[in-house]
């Protein structure tokens, strides 16, 4: 009797009795299902649709805050946490395991000498480059030689016509000797007549 007359005098009491009771059954129901499944979200649940939907009509549902027990947390907490299989762990230590590329080495003399028609190594073209610097230096070598040839030549050239020169006059100059004494030689002949005539006169 006392029960139902605080139930008639506060509606509002019995109303609230019933709402914390549902609440607790659905937090429950909540957390054995978070523990069920720990690998996925929980499901959201709205406790005041609930209440309402299951309250009476004629008595108004007092707001209740929405609380969440400590079981249904921890559940989607540990949710949150990213699973590793065993499959997952053997495939990175397998990829860890897994030995590196080897290294190109250089190509040999053989492949490099096939390799002529496509692609020039590094190595013959450098050959090439050397054998043509060493060509033209070669060249170079030979014109010089026949520059210098040809400057002993006109060298040679030049002191012959200067020998040529010089012997000319050494001819000239005895020629000149001769006429002087072709001119000695007549002043004595001459000399020698005027003396012949001279002694024919005192005879």
């Amino acid at each position: 009797m006392e029960t139902g007359r605080l139930a008639e005098d506060f509606p509002y009491g019995q109303q609230a009795i019933k709402d914390r009771k549902k609440r607790r059954e659905v937090n429950q129901a909540t957390a054995n299902t978070n523990e069920a499944s720990s690998n996925q979200a929980p499901a959201a649940t709205d406790v005041d649709s609930l209440t309402t939907n299951n309250s009476v009509a004629k008595d108004p549902v007092l707001p209740v805050p929405k609380t969440e027990s400590p079981t249904s947390a921890g559940a989607r907490k540990k949710s949150r946490v990213p699973v590793i299989n065993a499959s997952q762990v053997e495939a990175a230590v397998v990829d860890n395991a897994r030995p590196l590329p080897p290294v190109p080495l250089e190509a040999s003399a053989e492949e490099s000498n096939l390799n002529l028609g496509t692609t020039l190594p590094c190595s013959v073209i450098t050959n090439e480059n050397t054998e043509l610097t060493k060509k033209k230096l070669d060249l170079e070598i030979e014109l010089l030689k026949k520059q210098v040839e040809t400057a002993s030549a006109t060298t040679e050239i030049e002191r012959a016509r200067a020998e040529i020169e010089r012997s000319k006059a050494e001819i000239e100059k005895a020629r000149v000797e001769v006429e002087k004494l072709k001119a000695e030689i007549e002043l004595l002949r001459l000399s020698e007549e005027k003396n012949i005539l001279l002694e024919k006169m005192f005879r």
